[in-house]
């Protein structure tokens, strides 16, 4: 039962919305296969999402591109057992209760240890579920980008969804007295099961309609091409806490708010004669604040990116960096962020791609993660990424002409 409450926090989160830090986020395979790049190491069919500018670079892969449909999940604790923690919870629990309804029933001293036990055992578990949180982040969208070799437009529909969920222990003067109880004398020893610990969720989904244009111009004898992607956002904030003892369903009126806002991402890239290509990103140039129906802030902050990579007929190589921290979008629930990031894809004979790379957290927030991933005929598109405090996997289909 707890661990329903559990999973169903952590699915309001995965479908209402999330806490987490606004990362760029991890939107599709190929880059999520090259750890997360794409500023400069991007192509048409993800453009939209790590730097506009490049639809209007120079490309030889394809002139028009349709993703149906893209889809990423990310999950991510600071803690790597809180899993195995929570799955441990609903066992002592259940464990707690029976020893409570034995000593109620028939106040023996077996009863009575019975009882001390299980409150040990309990304390325990909620001890090192206390205020660590699990975070899920996601995306799932569709997206057609053609491009003339010096303008560029990309058309995309999406949802991106980052959340957290976050355990509050609240019994443990209570189960400490319980686990100190003199089993001697059991009728002094209270058989009230009820918890005030709680489980809460907290967060938003974004969901993001936008058309990327872009255009290379030529500047003192230089090609370089700017982008820029004007969105409508459908934001949806949630914040939710339920008793551990609880077991009342999510009420998506009274826990939920909704706003539409509009929001710009701006970007610029230069391709060099030797192969090298550099690019610039600004995501969310309007920071906006929102408020959840528990009156706590989220917010979404101007995000800044660049990337250099090389390029050849059959490899990309690249590397991107967070310009700045990425605050945290509700204090708490995750921690700040900073990536610097490298990745490279390898072509064979155009119809298998080999991806690969690594990305590490300068804010020491969270440990590397290792990336890899896979292509097929540049229709089918398999991305992954470990670490032992996060886990990511990403899936695409298309076609390009």
């Amino acid at each position: 039962m707890r661990i329903r409450i559990l999973a169903a926090a952590t699915a309001a989160a995965l479908t209402t919305g999330g806490a987490q830090a606004a990362s760029f986020g991890i939107y599709d395979a190929r880059s999520v296969g090259m750890g997360n790049i794409g500023t400069s190491a991007g192509n048409p069919s993800n453009a939209s999402f790590y730097n506009p500018a490049l639809l209007g670079a120079p490309n030889k892969d394809a002139d028009f591109n349709l993703e149906l449909p893209i889809v990423s999940l990310r999950a991510a604790a600071q803690d790597e057992d809180i899993i195995d923690n929570f799955s441990d919870l609903e066992d002592d629990i259940d464990r707690f209760e029976s020893a409570t309804e034995q000593l109620d029933s028939n106040p023996t001293i077996e009863n009575a240890r019975a009882v001390q036990n299980a409150a040990a055992a309990l304390d325990s578990s909620l001890q090192s579920i206390d205020n660590s949180p699990i975070e899920v982040e996601g995306f799932a969208g569709v997206l057609g980008a053609g491009t003339t070799g010096e303008w560029g437009m990309s058309v995309y529909g999406g949802a991106r969804v980052f959340g957290g969920v976050k355990a509050h222990y609240e019994d443990q003067a209570k189960l400490e007295g319980l686990a100190n109880a003199d089993p001697n004398n059991p009728e002094a020893i209270s058989t009230d099961s009820d918890l005030q610990s709680s489980v809460t969720s907290r967060g938003m989904m974004v969901g993001e309609y936008g058309i990327s244009l872009a255009k290379e111009f030529n500047i003192a004898g230089h090609g370089i091409s700017f982008g820029l992607t004007p969105k409508i956002l459908q934001v949806q904030t949630f914040d939710y806490t339920t008793d551990l003892n609880d077991d009342t369903d999510f009420n998506i009126d009274e826990n939920t708010t909704e706003e539409t806002d509009f929001n710009t991402d701006l970007g610029v890239s230069k391709m060099w004669d030797n192969g090298v290509r550099t690019g610039l990103m600004v995501k969310n140039i309007i920071g906006q604040t929102y408020t959840t129906a528990e009156g706590n802030d989220l917010e979404l902050n101007p995000q800044y990116r660049a990337g250099i990579s090389h390029h050849t007929g059959i490899s990309t190589i690249g590397i991107d960096l967070d310009l700045t921290e990425n605050d945290p979008v509700a204090e708490g629930f995750d921690r700040p962020t900073q990536y610097l990031a490298i990745g490279g894809e390898f072509d064979a004979w155009n119809w298998l791609q080999l991806r690969a790379g690594y990305r590490t957290d300068l804010a020491d927030s969270y440990e590397d993660t290792v990336h890899a991933g896979v292509g097929l005929f540049h229709i089918l598109d398999v991305g992954a990424a470990y670490s032992d405090q996060e886990v990511q996997a990403s899936v695409r289909l298309g076609v390009r002409f």
